[in-house]
């Protein structure tokens, strides 16, 4: 049984929807998933059950939980229960489902006196677990004396979106973000903002947050989803929010001096994976934190995940490492064979609890092959290469990678916004295909290219190019196929007439559409050094 939100309960009163549920219905859900996390089947497949009986000297309500499983049943009694309940209730546990996690507890949700965490996954590590306790402690600390959660901004600092800290004396416990203080959001901080990125509508930036952490939990801050209240907030007191660990730090890479960049190049491998699995489109220099201190730098730390799988990569993407990575530089054995062990399937499943758009699935598919396929052959600057989509002289590109995307839509017969809104899920395989199409017939391109060009002599710098909007540089062949592929999406989604699209359909189909993208290839080349270079493939 899934939730109805990402925040909404697992427990239905005889099917009954979630929202009509009552208060106190709730806070049984909270009793019985905390008896469900002490228990050793919670990972089983079963059902729990209570049943109650009243004590009507205290006006309170004793029950037992019962979680039935094919080990047999397990029982815990919870007496003295400030609760009043329908006598059937149960909850289905999916084997391995997420579960809903309440440590706090409700008074009343319209003026709430103690804050609520939810969290979407199986028991907590303990580490987690006491993190997490901590920080509903201060946060109901905070109620009466209105000072352990304290506004960025009253800090000094800065963002699209609202965002709190909860510090516990003088020690920072956690970073908040409200849902719908994202851009966009009801009661956002930044009403000229519609979006943060497009792609990322709002309300989706905390789930995205989240979403990076599961998915990469050695490497990002725990992040979990709470529901907190404070009179801070804008707007409403109680409110679903991202919560992230607090790192100390000694800043962030834009913190440093231009000449000492380079002492962040040796820590940036594993920021490169995350940004390129996960095609985030705001890793510029903010997002990423020190360790130690600005004069030793022993590390990075990667924060605000909230613009990853912008739907449709219809978000340009940001990668302030970019320019620091040396051309030639490939991922690690280690880096290598964690991208070989990456469970897809795994991945969406986590994915799938936190209720993103179709469009965002088919960007962590099409990211996760385009590494399990090729980063083992490419160095991480020319992987990044197919996430780029800067402004260049002729106008915008997309990147490759959306433009593979929008390929794939046409081959299933699906739409696309150009707006950077979802679509339907694309068939994997068909995803696939149609990459190693596209990426073989570049990298074959480079390579007659690179082949053409020792033949006479010349140097093979003319094969990468500087782009001026973003002092970027990038490979010839790379951004005419770019602006090449990016045309044909345009033409095909703005013509009304069938037979045009069917024509491109065809010729994406049967692959004539690269003798054009090979004619512009070589007609770039030449113009780079003043006469024609045709002639018999390498290969």
């Amino acid at each position: 049984m899934q939730p109805s939100t990402p925040l909404g309960p697992f427990l239905n009163q005889e099917n009954e929807p979630a929202e009509n549920r009552s208060l106190d219905e709730i806070r049984v859900q909270e009793a019985a998933l905390q008896c469900l996390l002490t228990s050793s089947h919670q990972d089983e497949l079963g059902v729990l059950s209570f049943s109650t009986s009243p004590e009507t000297a205290t006006g309170k309500t004793a029950g037992t939980w019962k979680f039935r499983t094919e080990a047999g049943p397990v029982s815990k009694k919870l007496c003295s229960l400030p609760l009043k309940v329908r006598s059937k209730m149960a909850l289905q546990v999916p084997q391995r489902c997420g579960l809903t996690l309440d440590l706090g507890c409700l008074s009343d949700r319209r003026n709430c006196k103690e804050p609520i965490f939810s969290l979407l996954c199986s028991r907590p590590p303990q580490f987690l677990q006491n993190w997490i306790e901590r920080v509903l402690t201060v946060a109901r600390r905070d109620l009466d004396a209105e000072k352990e959660i304290v506004r960025a901004q009253d800090l000094g600092i800065q963002g699209v979106c609202g965002s709190y800290f909860i510090q516990d004396g003088t020690q920072c416990l956690a970073v908040v973000k409200p849902l719908n203080e994202e851009p966009g959001g009801l009661f956002s901080p930044r009403p000229d903002l519609a979006l943060s990125k497009l792609g990322v509508n709002p309300g989706t930036s905390g789930l995205r947050e989240v979403l990076a952490y599961r998915l990469v939990p050695d490497l990002i801050p725990p992040t979990v989803l709470m529901q907190l209240t404070s009179k801070k907030f804008i707007g409403e007191d109680l409110k679903e929010c991202s919560v992230q660990q607090y790192v100390e730090n000694g800043g962030s890479v834009e913190s440093l001096k231009k000449q000492n960049l380079d002492q962040v190049v040796p820590f940036l491998e594993d920021m490169v994976f995350i940004d390129l699995w996960l095609a985030n489109a705001d890793r510029h220099k903010g997002n990423a934190l020190l360790k130690g201190t600005q004069e030793q730098i022993s590390g990075l730390v990667p924060i605000d995940h909230g613009c990853i799988l912008p739907d449709n990569l219809s978000s340009e993407v940001i990668f302030f490492w970019y320019g620091l990575l040396a051309s030639d530089r490939g991922f690690s054995a280690k880096t290598i064979e964690r991208i070989k062990n990456i469970d897809l399937d795994s991945a969406l499943e986590t994915m799938d609890g936190l209720h993103l758009e179709a469009g965002a699935v088919n960007v962590l598919n099409l990211t996760t092959l385009f590494l399990k396929n090729y980063a083992h052959k490419m160095p991480m600057k020319e992987l990044a290469m197919y996430y780029l989509a800067t402004p260049e002289s002729w106008g915008q590109s997309y990147a490759i990678l959306r433009s593979i995307l929008e390929l794939t839509a046409f081959y299933c017969g699906a739409e696309i916004s150009q707006e950077g809104f979802s679509f339907s899920p694309s068939s994997r395989k068909i995803l696939e295909e149609t990459l190693i199409e596209v990426v073989e017939f570049i990298e074959f391109q480079k390579s007659r290219a690179l082949s053409q060009l020792l033949r006479r002599g010349i140097s093979d710098k003319i094969l990468v190019v500087q782009n001026e909007a973003q002092k970027e540089k990038i490979h010839i062949v790379i951004q005419v196929v770019r602006k090449f592929l990016s045309e044909q999406v345009i033409k095909v989604d703005n013509t009304l007439i069938k037979t045009s699209k069917q024509q491109f359909i065809d010729a994406l189909q049967t692959g004539s559409w690269k003798g054009e993208a090979e004619r512009l290839i070589q007609e770039a080349l030449a113009s780079s050094i003043g006469e024609p270079i045709l002639g018999a493939p390498p290969f």
